[in-house]
């Protein structure tokens, strides 16, 4: 099984205080790898759940061991604030879309704060992990939905060596998408990551905003139709909301993304 535990970790770079849940493979019989988990207040379980039966699967000769380092809210009452802050590029959303977020969550509510939490996590978060625990020198893995898929995004265009596997679930893409893709797309002509995940919920196409999540959805995967460079899949669950589908994809992008072996590449679907 499973050990886990939490603890309270303050950021000099953001200024901040979040909640880092670790989810460690009792009886690990190699290095581990490790993902690193956005939202951890409602996705720790799942991914905990979901690596631990990866490895333990008899299917698999070398089954993967996955450190879980799920990143949450030091205070949740404030877990909506610290998303839109934290998971949001300089000039992700017009600015009518941020005024109608100050008028939900107050006028405490900012965005545009990727590069600092992003800085947090390279520099002061995974360091902290390598000193803890014998883990893999392959690059670690970036699972976010929503919001957390749209950091995911600027993870992969930041061109971070810290990460070569990604799940971008529903991006929280509203406005301006096409300079996401084009970034993207010179991302995957440069290092193209190891392995890609993107998912979304049929649901999603049917209200705003989250339609415009689903419409990003579309554009990332036409990117990566164009290119024979990554191992890739994605899936539009059927039925599913913008929040039910959450749990299925992180799971199924847990499976995928640590799979021992390799997919063929540029197959969405899989």
């Amino acid at each position: 099984m499973y050990t886990k535990e939490s603890f309270a970790f303050g950021s000099e770079l953001v200024g901040d205080e979040f909640r880092i849940s670790l989810g460690v493979p009792a009886e690990p019989t190699s290095k581990l790898q490790v993902a690193y988990v956005l939202d951890a207040d409602f996705t720790f379980g799942t991914a905990c759940d979901t690596a631990y039966l990866l490895g333990v699967d008899t299917a698999h000769t070398k089954p993967p061991h996955v450190l879980v380092v799920g990143i949450g809210s030091g205070d949740p009452a404030r877990l909506a604030v610290q998303r839109v802050r934290d998971f949001t590029p300089p000039d992700s959303f017009p600015e009518a879309w941020l005024q109608s977020m100050k008028e939900q969550y107050g006028d405490s509510c900012t965005s545009g704060g990727a590069d600092k939490f992003l800085g947090f996590i390279v520099k002061e978060l995974d360091p902290l992990v390598k000193s803890q625990f014998d883990v893999s020198s392959e690059p670690a893995a970036i699972l976010g939905h929503s919001l957390g898929g749209l950091f995911a995004l600027y993870c992969c265009i930041s061109n971070v060596s810290l990460f070569d596997k990604y799940w971008i679930g529903s991006p929280a893409i509203v406005g301006r998408p096409g300079r996401f893709l084009e970034k993207f797309e010179e991302f995957l002509n440069v290092r193209p990551p190891r392995r890609m995940y993107l998912s979304v919920g049929s649901k999603e196409r049917e209200s705003k905003p989250v339609k415009y999540y689903a419409e990003a959805y579309d554009g990332l995967s036409k990117v990566l139709v164009k290119t024979r460079s990554v191992s890739w899949s994605s899936d539009e669950f059927g039925g599913e909301t913008h929040n039910s589908v959450c749990s299925i994809g992180l799971a199924k992008a847990l499976s995928f993304l640590f799979r021992p072996e390799a997919p063929e590449r540029g197959k969405p679907g899989q």
